[in-house]
C-alpha cells in the first residue's frame, strides 16, 4: 500500500484518511494483491491511526518482512503498525496478522514522517552487507542501518531497538546486545535477558522453505503468493527472540536492587 503524500507534504495521524491505492503499472496479478490491501482498510481509518486507540501501546514494526519478530506479540493491549515496501512480504504478513495496520512504504520516509505517534519502534533493516556472507565480495555498506540508529538517539523520546546481523566489522556504533547471530541497538538496557537458546539448525544458511516452520514454528507455505519464500523466512527474527526482546523493552526500568539480583 502507498502512502499518497508528496516528500514536502508532512504526514499527520489524520492524513491517513487520505490513503489511496494507484495503480501498479505491473500488471493485473499486481493491482489484484493491491487491491487485497485496500479490503484491509476500511473508508474510515479511524481505528487504524496511532493514538485512536487508548490504553493500547503502539508500536511500529519496520521493515517488517513477514513478521517473525512479531509472531508472539500477543498481547491485547498491542497496537502494532507494519511498514515494508515490499508488497510480496506483506501479502503474508496480512494473512498472519490480519488486526495490524499494514503499509506499503519506504520505512526510512515513514520513520522521519511519524516517529512521534508510536511509544516502540522495531527496526529490521536490510542485512546483507553487514553479513559474513558478503565480506569476501568487495562491496558498499548499506547506511541505513546507522542512519536510523542515530536518528532515534537524536530525535526519539519513546523506546526503540534496532536488529541486524552481528556484523563482519567493527561496528560504527557499538551495539547494545550481541546475542548469537543478531545485533542490537537499544536506548534500553538489555543486559537482563535472558540467554536465548536458539535451536538453529547446523545448515541453516541452506534450509529450505519446507524446513524452516518446524525451525520457526510458523508457516507461510500455504499461503498463495509471490517472492523468495525461503528468502523471507530466513530474514526472520526467531518468534521466542522477539518475544524476549520485547518483553525486556517494556518491562520497567531496573531498581539498583533488581541489578544487584535483590527482588
Amino acid at each position: 500500500m502507498e502512502l499518497n503524500n508528496s516528500n514536502d507534504t508532512k504526514i499527520t495521524p489524520d492524513s491517513y484518511n487520505k490513503v489511496k491505492l494507484k495503480r501498479s503499472p505491473l500488471g493485473d496479478a499486481q493491482n489484484n494483491l493491491k487491491n487485497s490491501f485496500c479490503d484491509h482498510y476500511p473508508q474510515n481509518h479511524n481505528s487504524l491511526i496511532p493514538g485512536k486507540q487508548k490504553n493500547k501501546i503502539k508500536i511500529l514494526n519496520l521493515f517488517c518482512g513477514i513478521g517473525g519478530n512479531r509472531h508472539l506479540w500477543n498481547n491485547p493491549n498491542y497496537e502494532i503498525t507494519a511498514v515494508d515496501l515490499d508488497i510480496n512480504a506483506l501479502n503474508y504478513y496480512r494473512h498472519l496478522y490480519p488486526d495490524d495496520s499494514i503499509i506499503q512504504h519506504d520505512a526510512l520516509d515513514y520513520l522521519l514522517k511519524n516517529y512521534q505517534f508510536y511509544d516502540v519502534i522495531w527496526a529490521s533493516p536490510p542485512c546483507p552487507t553487514h553479513s559474513k556472507a558478503r565480506c569476501y565480495q568487495p562491496h558498499f555498506i548499506e547506511m541505513n542501518l546507522y542512519q536510523i540508529i542515530y536518528f532515534c538517539q537524536q530525535y526519539y523520546q519513546g523506546t526503540w531497538l534496532i536488529e541486524n546481523v552481528r556484523p563482519y566489522y567493527e561496528p560504527f556504533i557499538k551495539p547494545t546486545l550481541i546475542m548469537g547471530r543478531h545485533a542490537f541497538w537499544s536506548n534500553k538496557n538489555l543486559t537482563l535477558i535472558p540467554k536465548f537458546n536458539d535451536k538453529k539448525p547446523d545448515k541453516f544458511d541452506h534450509m529450505t522453505s519446507k524446513q524452516f516452520p518446524e525451525y520457526l514454528g510458523f508457516t507461510i507455505n500455504h499461503i498463495k503468493g509471490n517472492g523468495n519464500k525461503t528468502k523471507f523466512y530466513r530474514n526472520c527474527v526467531h518468534p521466542e527472540l522477539g518475544k524476549l526482546i520485547l518483553d525486556n523493552l517494556l518491562r520497567p526500568n531496573p531498581t539498583l536492587f533488581q541489578y544487584h539480583g535483590v527482588e
